[in-house]
């Protein structure tokens, strides 16, 4: 499922990213993803948020939307944030039981 853009962030000792990227390809696949343009494993932004999962909507090109945007159009995008390394066990079951009851 490598088939994406990736870029994970530099984390301060304290925060760890709650999947690896073979862990989190092994999620998608079972999910059946079979289309995901980027991948983010990003600094803890919001209390809570640990995932975020970003369709980026059809355009017909005459939006007025920069031509960035516009070459996004209908596209899926990820980002998983990190969490403290004290909670990142815990998170990692939690997300990985969650793919099991889809």
């Amino acid at each position: 499922m490598r088939d994406y853009s990736f870029v994970r962030g530099r984390l301060p000792g304290d925060q760890a990213y709650p999947l690896t990227r073979t862990a989190l390809d092994s999620a998608l696949e079972s999910a059946g993803v079979t289309s995901l343009r980027h991948v983010h494993f990003g600094r803890h932004q919001r209390d809570g948020e640990v995932l975020r999962a970003t369709f980026v909507g059809e355009s017909t090109g005459h939006s007025g939307e920069p031509q960035r945007f516009i070459a996004r159009a209908g596209t899926t995008e990820f980002t998983l944030y990190s969490v403290t390394l004290a909670n990142r066990a815990q998170i990692e079951r939690m997300l990985l039981r969650a793919r099991g009851n889809r």
